[in-house]
C-alpha cells in the first residue's frame, strides 16, 4: 500500500447552489482542509455549491487507486475525468472511493462538488473539504482501509481480525495472512498466528492469537500489533 496526503495544489470555486463543473469560473488555488464559510462571518448559514479540482498523475503499475476523505460537509459528488464516481450525502464521517476504473495512465483530473443547503445542523458545520484527504494505491489482492480490529477478553486472550480483497479471478490457494504480537518497544515475538484466506471476496483472519503460558493482562502487559501481512 502506497499512502500519501492529496491536501495541496488544490483549486476552489464557491457558486451558486446547483452550480454544474461547466459554468464554474473564476478558480482560486487553496489547500486542504478547507471551510468556505468563514469568509464570511456575516453569512455562516449560506445555500450555495462548492467545487474543487486537482490533477494527479498516475503511473502505469497495475494498482488499485483509492481516494480517503475524512470529512466534507455536507453533500458531495466525487467526479473523475468528467465522470461522477461517487456520491456520499453525510458530512460527519469519513469515506473512500475507488476510482480506478475512471483513470488512465498520466494526467487526469479529480474535481468534488459539495452543496450546502440549509437547514441542516442545529450548530455550526462548516462548508467544503474540512478534513485531510488522502491518495491510497493498493495492490490488487489487499487488507482493507479499517480492516484490522483488535480486541481482547477478560481472560486475557487476544483477538485480532483482518480483512482482505482480491479480484474475482484470483485464487486465494496461495494466499495467507499472517498476525504477530510483540512486547511493546521491543522485537520479541510472544504471540502470532496465521491462516490461510477464504474463498469469498472479503476473508477475516479469525480466532484468538495466543500461545502457552501467554496471557495478556492490562495492568502486567504493554503490548504491540504488527500489521498484519498478507
Amino acid at each position: 500500500m502506497i499512502l500519501s496526503l492529496f491536501c495541496d495544489k488544490w483549486e476552489f470555486c464557491k457558486c451558486s447552489p446547483g452550480t454544474v463543473y461547466g459554468d464554474v469560473k473564476n478558480w482560486s488555488e487553496v489547500d486542504l482542509p478547507h471551510d468556505w464559510f468563514i469568509y464570511d462571518t456575516n453569512d455562516l448559514y449560506e445555500n450555495s455549491t462548492g467545487w474543487y479540482r486537482r490533477t494527479v498523475d498516475i503511473p502505469d503499475d497495475g494498482r488499485r487507486t483509492v481516494l480517503r476523505f475524512n470529512g466534507v460537509y455536507m453533500d458531495c459528488r466525487i467526479y473523475v475525468n468528467g465522470v461522477q464516481a461517487f456520491e456520499w450525502k453525510y458530512g460527519y464521517t469519513s469515506f473512500e472511493c475507488d476510482i480506478t476504473k475512471y483513470l488512465h495512465t498520466g494526467k487526469n483530473l479529480v474535481a468534488v462538488r459539495v452543496d450546502h443547503i440549509e437547514p441542516n445542523s442545529r450548530w455550526y458545520s462548516g462548508a467544503g473539504i474540512y478534513r485531510k484527504v488522502r491518495l491510497v494505491r493498493y495492490e490488487n489482492t489487499h487488507i482493507l482501509s479499517d480492516g484490522v480490529y483488535i480486541s481482547a477478553d477478560t481472560d486475557g486472550n487476544v483477538t485480532v481480525v483482518t480483512q482482505t480483497e482480491r479480484p474475482d479471478d484470483k485464487s486465494c490457494e496461495k494466499l495467507c495472512l499472517k498476525a504477530v504480537i510483540t512486547k511493546y518497544g521491543s522485537d520479541e515475538t510472544v504471540a502470532e498466528s496465521t491462516a490461510k484466506v477464504c474463498a469469498c471476496d472479503r476473508s477475516a483472519l479469525p480466532g484468538e492469537i495466543v500461545r502457552d503460558s501467554f496471557k495478556y493482562s492490562k495492568n502486567e502487559q504493554k503490548l504491540f500489533v504488527c500489521e498484519p501481512e498478507l
